[in-house]
Parts: structure tokens; C-alpha cells; sequence
């Protein structure tokens, strides 16, 4: 059936041509309005994504700046820490050398400072990082304690004898100790100054 038929079953019907015509025209403009909102409505999905997708990266990536500064502080204290046991290490071994070489020689300010350093050390012992730092820190207490807890009752070290032994025996490993912590700090400093964080 063309066209012309049609036109004449519906003139012949009581519809008038001009509403059919309307109707069809109102059909295909929400048609169009339709295929445009479904269009939109893609594109704002797919930007939502986007932007979604972009905001979990920066979030991602802020987390992760905030992980390593994060782990640069802590690392900062614990060097920080570690600075201070190896200072308080070293002043307690010179505040002793200072009571072994003193005059007149005092028993109670050896002792006093033998206490200071027997606790510097273990303070030290637990945030060094290296092992030899450790081992070094314990023998030359133990060998600096010997001055005023002598291992032997029968060889205890005399006043006279103090400073003899501490320049022969105390001071050689003081000095390895030195040279141990001096090491150490070096080595973190090149680590830092290598670290994939460092500017």
C-alpha cells in the first residue's frame, strides 16, 4: 500500500492527516531526545569513571608520599636516637677517664661514673645499628668497669694503677669504638644521600 492509499483509508476514517503527520513528527523528536539523553547520560557515566579513576590515583598517590614521609620521620628519629646513645656513650666513657685521672683519686666519683657508663651502654646496645658498634660498646665497659669491680678480689686495679690501665687497655678500645660509630654514621649518611626518596 502506497502512500496515497493510506492517506485516503484515514481521510476516509475521520482521522485528519495533519494529527498523524504530528504524531509521527512528536515520535521521532522524542526519539531524538531520548538518543540524546541515553548519549549524555554515557558520557557522564564515563566521565564520572574518569574522574573517579583520577581521584583514586591522586589518593593513591597521596598515600604514598604521606607512607614515605612518614618512614623518612621515623628513620630521622631513630638516627636522632641512635646520635644521642652514642653521645651519651662517649661522655660517659670521658666523664670516667676524667675520674680515673683526676687528683686526688675518688673511689665514689670512679664509681659514679662507672655506673654512667655501664648504662650508656646498654641504652646504646639497643638502637645501634651495626653489630660491631654493639660489641665494642660492651667491651670497652667491661674492660672500663674493671677498674672498680675487678673480676678477681686477689688483682683488684689500684689508684696508682687506674690510669695506667685505662690509656693501655680502656683507651685502644674507646678508640675502636670511635672509629665504629664513625663508620656507621657515614654509612647512613651515604644511604640517605643514595635513598630513591632524596631530592
Amino acid at each position: 500500500m502506497d502512500l496515497g492509499n493510506l492517506v485516503a483509508i484515514i481521510a476516509l476514517g475521520g482521522i485528519p492527516v495533519t494529527a498523524l503527520v504530528g504524531h509521527w513528527q512528536k515520535r521521532a523528536v522524542l526519539a531524538q531526545a531520548e538518543a540524546a539523553h541515553r548519549t549524555a547520560m554515557a558520557q557522564a557515566e564515563a566521565a564520572h569513571r574518569t574522574a573517579m579513576e583520577v581521584a583514586e590515583k591522586n589518593h593513591q598517590s597521596a598515600l604514598e608520599v604521606l607512607r614515605r614521609q612518614n618512614r623518612a620521620e621515623t628513620e630521622r628519629r631513630k638516627r636522632e636516637e641512635r646520635h644521642a646513645r652514642y653521645m651519651g656513650m662517649q661522655n660517659a666513657l670521658s666523664e670516667m677517664r676524667e675520674a680515673v685521672f683526676a687528683e686526688p683519686f675518688d673511689q665514689l666519683q670512679v664509681r659514679a661514673a662507672g655506673s654512667h657508663v655501664h648504662r650508656a651502654e646498654h641504652a646504646l646496645a639497643i638502637h645501634a645499628v651495626s653489630e660491631r658498634v654493639a660489641t665494642l660498646a660492651r667491651s670497652v665497659t667491661y674492660v672500663a668497669l674493671g677498674i672498680i669491680w675487678p673480676r678477681h678480689a686477689r688483682s683488684p686495679i689500684s689508684a696508682a694503677d687506674a690510669p695506667r690501665y685505662w690509656a693501655e687497655v680502656v683507651a685502644p678500645l674507646r678508640r675502636e669504638l670511635d672509629e665504629a660509630i664513625r663508620d656507621e654514621l657515614e654509612a647512613e649518611v651515604e644511604t640517605e644521600n643514595h635513598s630513591p626518596g632524596t631530592l
